[in-house]
């Protein structure tokens, strides 16, 4: 037969019993808890990551945008070549700036060789009628040059020939 526990006293033994028992592991927990403490310099610094973790989320964007200029710095390194180009350009410009300023000065001589194009239109028809008055005087002194031509092979008198 079983004995009535009113107070529960079984259960109160049971109770020591297993704090006995826990009370005898309590020496192979020591070394335990030394390690613990041992990790509380590096619990410090594992909470001190959020910090910097903080701060790295806030870098990702930016380093998501460094990515994209990768594509970037590709493209320029193929434009490279004609920047180069481009730089040289200077020069040629230059040069043909020289060439071009003076041409923007042919809008002056324009009306200058307009005139001078009047001018040899009207020495032109001047120059044919000069020609038609001399073509009748041609044949006169063609006739006066041979008249001088006998004139002169033959002999001229003495008194004439020191003069």
């Amino acid at each position: 037969m079983e004995i009535p526990d009113p107070l529960g006293m079984r259960q109160i033994g049971g109770d020591i019993q297993a704090a006995i028992h826990a009370i005898g592991e309590i020496p192979e927990l020591i070394p335990a808890l030394k390690q613990l403490g041992d990790l509380g310099a590096s619990m410090e610094r594992i909470a001190s990551f959020d910090k910097t973790l903080g701060e790295i989320a806030a870098i990702v964007p930016a380093l998501e945008e460094l990515s994209k200029l990768g594509n970037v710095l590709d493209d320029l390194a193929k434009v490279g070549p004609s920047l180069e180009r481009l730089a040289n350009l200077d020069d040629v410009f230059s040069q043909l700036l020289s060439i071009l300023e003076p041409l923007s000065n042919l809008s002056g001589i324009v009306p200058v060789l307009e005139r001078l194009n009047e001018t040899m239109i009207s020495l032109g028809g001047d120059l044919g009628s000069v020609s038609e008055t001399l073509a009748p005087l041609q044949n006169t002194t063609q006739r006066v040059g041979r008249v001088v031509d006998r004139i002169t092979s033959r002999r001229l008198p003495k008194e004439f020939e020191n003069q």
